[in-house]
């Protein structure tokens, strides 16, 4: 969630340099042909994205099994066969200090509109702080 909405959060418009690194920052965002199938993106209503949290491994194997509504719920009826573990792990992120001054301002701008969500909440302490922000106030 927090790659998509950092994806969201990042200018549309800038200087020609700004775009330039806004452009590798949105790439390096983006998931991975691997990470969309096991993420299993679908649409669920207007402007609302589901995707897969989970998936199941075979823990005498350790791979993934397919996740068909059967396997899943053979799965599920029989936790002492299989284990499950993030469909895709987090993935740390180095951005330069133009990008990150980007992405603390349009964070700060939302604070200021009262326009954060909770989805919000853990890149605006990853990038601002809360302490930071209270302090300021």
């Amino acid at each position: 969630m927090d790659r998509i909405l950092l994806q969201n959060l990042l200018p549309k418009e800038g200087t020609f340099q700004n775009l330039k690194l806004l452009r590798e920052a949105r790439e390096m965002l983006s998931f991975t042909e691997e990470e969309n199938r096991l993420l299993a993106f679908s649409s669920v209503g207007p402007n609302q994205v589901a995707w897969r949290q989970v998936v199941y491994l075979d823990k005498e194997t350790g791979t993934p099994i397919e996740m068909t509504p059967e396997n899943i719920a053979d799965a599920e009826a029989n936790p002492g066969k299989y284990g499950f573990v993030e469909a895709v792990p987090p993935k740390e992120f180095e951005f330069g200090d133009v990008v990150i001054g980007l992405i603390v301002k349009e964070m700060q701008d939302l604070d200021v509109k009262e326009k954060l969500t909770d989805q919000h909440f853990g890149l605006f302490e990853a990038f601002i702080g809360v302490e930071e922000n209270e302090s300021s106030q």
